[in-house]
């Protein structure tokens, strides 16, 4: 699962406490862009537990893809929203629960499709299989996910776990 939020910036910008995301004690993978002196907007993955704690947390605001868009383009012009794009361990959880290596799966795509990142192509190619196996349809969200929605992301994991939960997961 991945979730753009706004959050502070923790470390001194020392070797031994570099700059990052407060995730608020979460060792949950993260890509991410300084907004100002203290603010942080990162792309954060992990599973449905760990997102819902992290988004609970006071200080932490969850945005939209069109709302994280509109900061990173204030910074980087020419940047869209895959450019930000985060390994999602849930994603190998699924895989590994029906049967797949999805290291196997990923190794599959070395060259991006359609002119996209590695990462987007190879998650694209785990979906799809994942999605013939459980006779889940997800074709409808593959744009979306290529453009780097983590809406249309999370829409296809939910489809894959069997159901969605994504409302019980952003209300707290």
């Amino acid at each position: 699962m991945k979730v753009w939020i706004i959050t502070t910036i923790e470390g001194d910008g020392s070797e031994e406490k570099p700059y990052r995301p407060n995730l608020w004690g979460l060792n949950l993978p993260y890509s991410w862009i300084k907004i100002n002196d203290t603010t942080a907007l990162a792309r954060v993955s992990g599973k449905p537990d760990d997102i819902k704690t992290l988004i609970g947390t006071e200080g932490v605001k969850v945005l939209k893809d069109s709302e994280a868009l509109d900061l990173i383009r204030k910074i980087y012009p020419n940047a869209d929203l895959e450019s930000f794009n985060v390994y999602d361990p849930e994603l190998d959880d699924i895989a590994k629960r029906w049967g797949y290596d999805p290291t196997e799966l990923r190794k599959a795509v070395q060259i991006p499709i359609d002119g996209r990142s590695v990462l987007t192509s190879q998650e694209r190619n785990v979906i799809a299989c994942l999605a013939v196996k459980l006779g889940v349809k997800v074709g409808d969200l593959e744009e979306d996910v290529d453009k780097g929605s983590k809406h249309a992301y999370n829409r296809a994991l939910a489809r894959l776990r069997g159901k969605t939960g994504l409302r019980d997961i952003y209300k707290v």
